[in-house]
């Protein structure tokens, strides 16, 4: 990684293919002046990652992740110390649909009002793409851990979601993570939030229902078909058409 003791000596930041690696060692830095600060764009099939590590990035301008078919990524990882990256953006966080955003948990992230490593001011986020969740060597997952990921002062029905959560350790047995999306109720804020909860709460609570189906299934649909009043009730319902 590219060690880094002082302010960055330059306002704009374009990467191209490739993975750069920043260590602030341990001190939160500045960066940018307004405008366009970061925009990440790769090439097809070559991704352009910024990580960081060792202290929070402090970004006034807008971070661009991603555009049309070329791949960008923002990694938030631990140095050798054990100390985190962050980021904290005044401005827009656009990541399009090849934008990736990767978080490394670690103990120290762990309770609903820690901060979270993401931290988006003064501009919508607009959410698309990857979030990937790595697990740090010293971290084993508890039922109940709660584990804030990013933070928004605004947010709208425009802010999206991401489309595709990866989670690339294995997890104690019996466990996942689930992703929540929380409007906070202050000033029209919202966080996300990893959380930990068993596998058998994933499809609800209780013993599942059974029912004998007779003939030959030709097709198979599991969806939200909803409950008795015809409404969704969050949870999966299977949907079974069989030919005698």
């Amino acid at each position: 990684p590219i060690l880094v003791d002082q302010d960055f000596p330059f306002s704009e930041m374009f990467i191209g293919p490739g993975s750069y690696s920043f260590d602030l060692q341990g001190t939160d830095r500045t960066f940018g002046a307004g405008q366009e600060a970061i925009n990440l764009q790769g090439v097809p099939g070559i991704i352009a990652e910024l990580k960081l590590r060792g202290g929070i990035l402090y970004v006034d301008g807008e971070v661009h992740n991603g555009e049309g078919d070329l791949p960008g990524k923002i990694a938030l990882v631990s140095n050798e110390t054990g100390e985190m990256g962050g980021i904290h953006v005044d401005g827009l966080y656009m990541q399009r649909e090849v934008g990736e955003l990767l978080i490394e948990i670690n103990t120290a992230m762990i309770g609903i009002e820690r901060p979270a490593p993401v931290q988006i001011s003064s501009s919508i986020p607009l959410l698309d793409g990857v979030l990937e969740l790595i697990l740090d060597d010293g971290y084993v997952p508890q039922d109940g851990d709660i584990i804030p990921l990013l933070s928004s002062e605004l947010i709208d029905q425009n802010s999206g979601q991401f489309s595709i959560v990866l989670i690339n350790d294995s997890l104690p047995e019996g466990l996942y993570i689930k992703i929540i999306y929380i409007d906070d109720g202050r000033d029209a804020g919202g966080t996300i939030y990893a959380e930990v909860d068993l596998l058998t709460n994933l499809f609800g609570y209780g013993e599942p229902s059974s029912e004998n189906v007779t003939g030959i299934a030709s097709d198979v649909v599991a969806a939200d078909f909803g409950s008795n009043t015809r409404t969704a009730d969050g949870f999966d319902d299977l949907a079974v058409t069989t030919t005698d």
